[in-house]
């Protein structure tokens, strides 16, 4: 596929699916390993953390196969979007807005979500024409009420509540009909693999219950 072809894909599966997960750890191939996991699970939607060794010869090793299968998150400069392009990221999550980079995304049809919490942030991001608005860290700054009041005032914003969650909390945030939920994963803190797992089975199976329920 070409790079708009990569797009449109992308904001059709974010659409569908409603959820995006980001990885974080000591070792890319953990990463890669809790990636194939959660794609076992029907989910599309997958980040790494731009500061894990060897993201950047992993994600360039897709790329000669052709293949854009992650997005990076935790980009914090222009340099760092310009070597996560280059390598072959699918989609980029900012923890802050930097118009560099929301302009470089744009120019390289490249999805976006740039951090903001505040409504003037968001005004700022709206007018830079961010693809989507990362409400990060959502859980510490103002939780559901917050984003619930964010989501009244600029209905329009495709808003993306970002931070670490548990199953539960995930259902949540999807009632109040976010653009879709960014679940952080951190290895580091959480080494339990199986549990992850365990998790992210649980998720599934009532992300499938609340959609039959709300049938």
């Amino acid at each position: 596929m070409n790079q708009k072809e990569i797009y449109n894909d992308l904001l059709n599966t974010i659409t569908t699916q409603k959820l995006i997960f980001l990885i974080s750890g000591n070792s890319i191939s953990d990463c890669i390993d809790l990636s194939n996991n959660i794609t076992k699970q029907g989910y599309d939607n997958i980040g790494l953390d731009f500061r894990v060794p060897g993201l950047k010869e992993t994600l360039k090793k897709y790329k000669r196969k052709g293949l854009k299968n992650f997005g990076v998150f935790n980009i914090c400069t222009k340099k760092d979007a310009r070597i996560a392009i280059n390598s072959g990221a699918r989609f980029i999550f900012t923890p802050h807005i930097e118009k560099g980079i929301i302009r470089r995304c744009r120019k390289e049809k490249l999805f976006n979500s740039a951090g903001a919490l505040t409504p003037y942030e968001i005004n700022l991001c709206n007018e830079l024409i961010c693809d989507s608005v990362s409400i990060y860290p959502s859980k510490l700054f103002g939780g559901l009420e917050w984003f619930g009041f964010l989501k009244r005032t600029y209905p329009s914003t495709r808003f993306i509540p970002t931070d670490s969650f548990d199953s539960g909390l995930i259902l949540e945030y999807l009632r109040l009909e976010p653009f879709a939920v960014a679940d952080i994963i951190d290895l580091k803190q959480n080494g339990n693999f199986d549990e992850t797992l365990k998790n992210l089975e649980k998720l599934r199976s009532e992300q499938i219950s609340s959609v039959h329920h709300s049938l």
